[in-house]
């Protein structure tokens, strides 16, 4: 969710104006570290035996083996190709989730008829037995592509750099001196991202509140479904009430994150997820 901002592409214009020239103004000590700590960590080969170390040979372009993996997990490519608007090349694997996003949709779609009967005086018609059994379809399509370890060093390097990046956006109060000295400390992250690609000559997404407000509600409930918890039909009420104790030690709660996700995700993909499916003949 967050790469779709175009968030990498627009910081490697970054450090490519900071390298090159002073375009973009110049920079204070902690900015100058900043940058560089992230050229360092994201844009170049890790030495060999690093767990981090995925460029070789046989793959030498890292947002290629992301986007492979983005397609195996999830079967989507990113929104975005290359700077000039052509598809991004990769080798698009022959084992995927493809029907990911088809059932995640379904998902999201039955815990919103539970949000929307909770407290109704007519008989609720959640199903709870066909959560249970989309969670559980949902995780066994993870497990199944993690199969002893595949795609797990990909994983730990794609959410580092997105963590990253968005808590740089994220950082609010104060903002960090790298966005001050790009003249981007603004208001809202996605704000702060326009800000700075404009400055790059490389827009943002134009849904990139949505990506960047769903994305960490999204990760907590993915993993949830990959570790089982919702294929308990006990543990499913969980998703649309909020009054349920959950198994979740922290806030927010399952349903707040739900109910943030059907938002965005309805933004993001263009289909209403909160409009009931209507039969056709």
């Amino acid at each position: 969710m967050i790469e779709n901002t175009r968030i990498y592409e627009i910081f490697r214009r970054v450090l490519h104006q900071f390298h090159n020239g002073e375009k973009l103004g110049t920079f204070g000590v902690c900015s100058q570290g900043w940058l560089r700590n992230t050229e360092q960590l994201f844009y170049r080969d890790y030495p060999s035996f690093s767990v981090a170390a995925l460029s070789s040979h046989t793959r030498p372009d890292l947002r290629a083996s992301r986007q492979n993996a983005y397609q195996r997990m999830f079967g989507m490519d990113l929104n975005h190709g290359t700077d000039d608007g052509q598809p991004y090349p990769y080798v698009r694997p022959e084992a995927a989730n493809q029907e990911f996003v088809s059932t995640f949709e379904e998902f999201l779609r039955e815990v919103w008829v539970g949000m929307m009967h909770l407290n109704a005086t007519v008989a609720n018609p959640t199903d709870t037995m066909k959560l249970a059994t989309l969670a559980n379809r949902l995780s066994d399509m993870f497990r199944s592509r993690r199969q002893v370890g595949n795609v797990s060093r990909e994983e730990l390097f794609a959410v580092s750099m997105m963590s990253w990046f968005h808590l740089a956006l994220e950082t609010a109060s104060p903002p960090l001196e790298v966005l001050r000295d790009l003249k981007a400390d603004m208001d809202g992250p996605e704000q702060r991202l326009f800000a700075i690609g404009q400055k790059v000559g490389l827009p943002a997404h134009g849904l990139s509140k949505s990506y960047l407000d769903i994305a960490e509600p999204m990760s907590r409930i993915l993993s949830e479904i990959e570790s089982r918890i919702y294929n308990d039909v006990n543990n499913v009420n969980a998703l649309y009430d909020k009054n349920i104790i959950s198994q979740r030690p922290f806030p927010p709660s399952p349903e707040a994150d739900m109910r943030v996700i059907i938002t965005h995700w309805s933004i993001i993909a263009g289909r209403d997820i909160k409009a009931r499916k209507v039969a056709t003949t």
